[in-house]
Formats: C-alpha cells, structure tokens, sequence
C-alpha cells in the first residue's frame, strides 16, 4: 500500500467484517439480474463491430473541458464590476476550479435542463461544466440551487467535469490539476476510485447503524476493498505517465435516516455506479491503451458486482420507507437517468477517447437507451 492513495486506516476500515462469500454476491429480496442485464445494454455501436470509438469520447473523467490547445478561458472571466463581482479564486472556465460570489449566490433563470446548463450560472457562463458545489468551510455542502440566495455572502461554488461512480455525500474540496495529457485523465480517474472507496465505507456504516443484515453491510465493505484495488491500478497507470495523483479526504458525516440514504444510494449508487459500470465494460474491449484496457478487464466485473449491490441496497432501504417516501426516491432516481442521458447528449467533444475507450456521443445515447430498456426497467 505505500504507493497507494489511502492510509493504513483506510485499508483497515474496508477489511473490516471479513469477507463476503460467493454465496452473498445478491441478497435475497434484493434486485434481479442488474449485473448480467448491463452487458446485454451494450449495443453493438459501443462494443462490437460498429463504427469504432472516435476521439470525441462522451465523458472525460476530468475538467479537460475541449482540450488544453482549444478552450479559451477568457469569454469566462469577466464577472463584472464592483465588490460584488464573481470572480475565480482558483482555476478558470476551462480547467475548472473554484468562483467566489462576494455577496451571494445568483438566482437560476427558467428550468436548466441539463447539469451543463445549470452549473454555467454558478460558473461564469463556462459551459464546460456538469459539477458545481457549494463549499463550505472547505467541505461540500451540496448543490447551489438548493440554498437561499441570502444564505452565505461570500460563497464559493467548486466547478468540475463529472462523470460516474459513487461519490459519499460530503468530501472536502481537492484542486484537480487541467487534464493536459493522458496521465491527467488517468489521475481523475484514479481519484474518483478513491472517492468510491470512503463512500462505501460510509455506506457500510449508516447501514449498520440501521440494523441491516451483516451480509448486505460485508458486501459494501468488500466493495470498498475493491475500490482500494481499483485507485492503485489507475494510480499506477497515471503516475507511470508522468501524472500526479490527487488523495481525497472525505468531511465526517452525521447519522443519517434511511430516507436520506435511499436518496444518495438511488442517485450514486443505482443510477452513476450503474452507468459507470456500463462505461467500464466498454473500456475493456474498446481502450486502444492496452494496459488500460487490461486494468479495465478486472474493474469492470468488480463494477458490475457493485452495480448489483446498489439495487439491491435500494430493495432492503425500500422495505424500511414508506410508500410516500419511496415515491420520492423513486422521482429522484428517475431526475438523477434524466441528467445522465442530457449530459450525454450535450457532450462535449474531448481529446483520448480512443486510448481511453470512451463511447461517442452517439453510442452513448444507444447505450442509455439498452439501458432504459434492459436495466433501468428490470431493477426497478
């Protein structure tokens, strides 16, 4: 673990429990077959013998926005005159960063309807982006659009590229470095593998705060072991490209009641973990980097496993709600496959689809479609 992104404590934490067996790998009463219909959602446009993955991957995971030669941050620097003018305090409107509204946040205009969209309010009109945070104290306290306007003068709001995996619902901001190489995308994806790691490791402790059974908290741990093995791979792969790693440190989290687990479960879990293992099955057959391509072989199937999972998280969590509460879990999963499927059409050209294996944005859509089909509609 030396060269590894965690500590000793960290790898400590997701070994606790044992090991799950094979015989836990879908609890019963959880959801069926998510793990072998996601394959079957893979058209051939994506994996087999169709037009190939040209180099506008759909999703970049990194604030690469159009290429380090081709976006001009300047048309999103101008935030104005006057001590209440937005300005960015870290990064700019292409690499992502950090913007300061001296005197609170603005008001969103008409219904945004993608994340690009909303997230050019609180980024300087850059529409590169499909993350933004509010941050407080340095750690992460949600979503602009869910804060009064009067609610923190001074606010900073994080802007970044986003693109799948489970995320825990609090994590202190990390400055990520712009994607100006194939070693800088590999460094946001080892990243995000490290994210996924303490947010299992969340998950794992609220769910046993709640009284689930060991064998569906074990499986959680056992992901986060995954995780850890994940972030070491594309650590290796990043670093062996010249390219530093960044190493998250998730902000302590309170209880939380079922409801608000369900919530973060159904959009991190059963909507970007899903979504994200799809991308990494297609990785591995379509990466022209072989060791990549390599590396995905193994993460994809440990994905898949964790796709599984966050359903049949969502079946336990659903047994414990109420119906009223289930239907607002159920309206938030359906937003979360909504702003998946507009933040692929609205993709944005990027540079290393190929080496990465990224589908287009055409064969994205189809793929979201295989899933509509296949996988959103058989695990619900």
């Amino acid at each position: 673990m030396g060269a590894g992104p965690f500590d000793a404590s960290v790898q400590d934490e997701a070994e606790q429990g044992g090991d799950a067996t094979a015989s836990e790998g879908t609890d019963a009463g959880g959801a069926k077959g998510v793990d072998a219909a996601i394959p079957d959602a893979l058209v051939a446009d994506a994996t087999g013998d169709g037009p190939g993955v040209p180099d506008d991957a759909s999703c970049v995971p990194g604030p690469c926005a159009l290429g380090c030669t081709v976006c001009d941050p300047s048309p999103y620097e101008d935030g104005g005159v006057g001590d209440c003018a937005p300005r960015w305090i870290a990064g700019d409107g292409c690499q992502g960063g950090q913007v300061l509204f001296p005197c609170g946040l603005p008001a969103v205009t008409g219904q945004p309807n993608s994340a690009y969209v909303l997230c050019a309010t609180y980024c300087m009109g850059s529409p590169q982006f499909n993350g933004c945070e509010l941050l407080i104290d340095g750690g992460v306290a949600g979503d602009p659009e869910s804060f009064p306007l009067d609610a923190s003068a001074g606010a900073v709001v994080r802007c970044y590229h986003d693109c799948t995996g489970r995320r825990p619902a609090a994590l202190r901001n990390e400055s990520s470095p712009p994607a100006c190489s194939l070693g800088d995308v590999l460094a946001r994806a080892a990243y995000l593998e490290a994210v996924s790691v303490h947010a299992f490791l969340e998950l794992a402790e609220q769910l046993e705060a709640h009284g689930a059974r060991p064998s569906l908290v074990r499986r959680v741990r056992r992901a986060a072991r995954d995780e850890v093995r994940h972030a070491e791979r594309m650590t290796g792969l990043a670093r062996a490209r010249g390219a530093d790693v960044a190493v998250p440190s998730p902000v302590p989290h309170e209880p939380r009641s079922l409801l608000d687990i369900a919530l973060l479960n159904a959009t991190e879990g059963c909507v970007r973990e899903t979504w994200g293992a799809a991308c990494a099955v297609i990785q591995s057959v379509k990466a022209a980097d072989l060791a990549l391509r390599d590396t995905m072989r193994t993460i994809a199937e440990d994905e898949l496993s964790h796709a599984q999972l966050s359903w049949d998280v969502a079946c336990w969590l659903a047994e414990r709600l109420a119906p009223a509460e289930r239907a607002v879990v159920e309206r938030a999963r359906l937003e979360a496959i909504q702003r998946l499927e507009s933040e692929a059409s609205e993709a944005i050209p990027r540079a290393w689809g190929a080496a990465l294996g990224w589908p287009s944005r055409e064969q994205a859509a189809a793929v979201l479609r295989g899933m509509g089909e296949r996988v959103w509609s058989v695990a619900a």
